[in-house]
């Protein structure tokens, strides 16, 4: 029973990790902690490729995603695609106008899932096909549509 226990969450962890890869994500911090999947700490670059994935409409190519305000509003995109895609939540994903790991950049520390969350995630990966966010468009480009 509890081999049993200890192998689901790690089991999902993997399931996560190779689902994340699949499309080129880098979640170095990944881990079961507790009983549940950690995703740890991510770019906000690969923050805003995961809730692509996951469905969330694309902020324009123009946002600079390291800005206070535009790195929360993709806390909350990103979180709003994980519950719409799983059924569960992703609790308490903050923004960091830095990152913890000392890369240099804007993070977002995304909390942990419960097994079966994170293998409901893994799944909705692996079927994802790749979107890419909009280009602005120009005065010019608005006037002759």
């Amino acid at each position: 029973m509890i081999r049993k226990g200890l192998k689901s969450p790690y089991e999902a962890a993997s399931k996560l990790r190779s689902a994340l890869e699949k499309h080129g994500l880098e979640v170095p911090d990944l881990t079961v902690q507790q009983g549940k999947v950690d995703l740890g700490t991510i770019t906000v670059q690969t923050g805003d490729a995961l809730a692509l994935l996951l469905g969330a409409d694309p902020q324009s190519l123009a946002t600079d995603l390291e800005d206070w305000d535009a790195g929360w509003r993709l806390a909350d995109r990103l979180g709003a695609a994980v519950k719409k895609a799983t059924g569960g939540d992703l609790p308490d994903i903050k923004f960091h106008s830095y990152c913890a790991r000392g890369c240099g950049s804007a993070a977002l520390e995304l909390g942990s899932l419960p097994a079966a969350t994170a293998r409901r995630l893994a799944a909705t990966l692996r079927k994802a096909k790749a979107r890419q966010p909009q280009r602005e468009t120009t005065a010019a480009e608005r006037h002759t549509a």
